[in-house]
């Protein structure tokens, strides 16, 4: 067995997904300000919560210079507009978050933006709201101290997360949906313990869908994404006498042997003392 080297890159009449809005990144927003501004988007990055309220960061290639002054890689979240007669926004009727492009949006922020332990920063994530900002751009300007060059004006619902492994779960099936996908897996991951505690996760946590034979079973399929589809078979190397049945919640690490893309499916081999059900 190897341990493995995870690359980490990491309103309307239909039902609506954070697909149907701009999906960007905080140095996306920063970049063209005028474009995005007043617009309902879905922004990734790095969100902070202190005493003063919460942002959104990125580790950005350019700096937002103007006239001189440089400005923080950084949006403030806010439940206030800066229009007075303008209204917080809601949700829309049935809107869903597509996780697989917000996730590629992710990656992005990813490759040079790190969570760290401290400043009681949270996980990874996006934001649904309607962008502000002033222009032209000048001091003071958003956050309890003007010190942001934006702001999102979100609903109380607006906010999604990840916890660091469905990040990391996330940023996988992101790779091997990807067109290279299989190449990654034989490269990356066949043979390979995983998590293996790749971005400090030491197991994965999943929902199950069924589980083969009924009692005893040998394979079980898991459901991580977090919308309710198989995704993960675990192949147990002898019958496992623990109950198992739909919506179990089950935590894992395993040998991964096998991939398809259609239907997405990730194999694992896993003995009893790799599998664990969370009561």
């Amino acid at each position: 067995m190897r341990i493995g080297k995870l690359a980490l890159w990491l309103g309307l009449a239909l039902p609506l997904i954070a697909a149907d809005y701009p999906v960007v990144t905080v140095c996306d927003v920063l970049k063209d300000l005028a474009s995005y501004n007043g617009k309902m988007i879905v922004v990734v990055g790095k969100r902070t919560q202190t005493g003063d309220g919460a942002w959104l960061a990125a580790a950005c290639p350019a700096k937002l210079i103007v006239n001189g002054l440089v400005w923080a890689n950084q949006v403030w979240l806010s439940s206030t507009s800066i229009e007075n007669d303008a209204p917080r926004p809601s949700m829309p009727h049935d809107f869903k978050w597509d996780d697989e492009s917000v996730i590629r949006k992710l990656h992005e922020v990813r490759r040079a933006t790190r969570l760290r332990a401290v400043d009681r920063e949270n996980e990874w994530t996006a934001v649904f709201g309607r962008l502000e900002t002033t222009l032209p751009l000048q001091p003071p300007s958003f956050g309890r101290v003007g010190a942001f060059p934006a702001q999102i004006v979100r609903p109380d619902d607006g906010i999604h997360e990840w916890s660091a492994a469905n990040s990391l779960w996330a940023s996988i099936k992101a790779s091997l949906t990807a067109v290279d996908g299989a190449e990654y897996f034989e490269t990356n991951m066949k043979g390979a313990l995983i998590p293996g505690g790749a971005g400090g996760v030491s197991r994965f946590r999943g929902t199950v869908v069924s589980s083969t034979p009924a009692e005893w079973p040998k394979t079980i399929v898991l459901a991580l994404s977090g919308d309710g589809k198989p995704d993960v078979h675990l192949k147990l190397n002898e019958p496992w006498n623990v109950d198992v049945q739909p919506g179990t919640t089950v935590e894992f690490e395993g040998v991964a042997v096998e991939f398809t893309r259609m239907p997405f499916t990730v194999t694992f081999e896993v003995t009893a003392s790799q599998v664990a059900v969370l009561r």
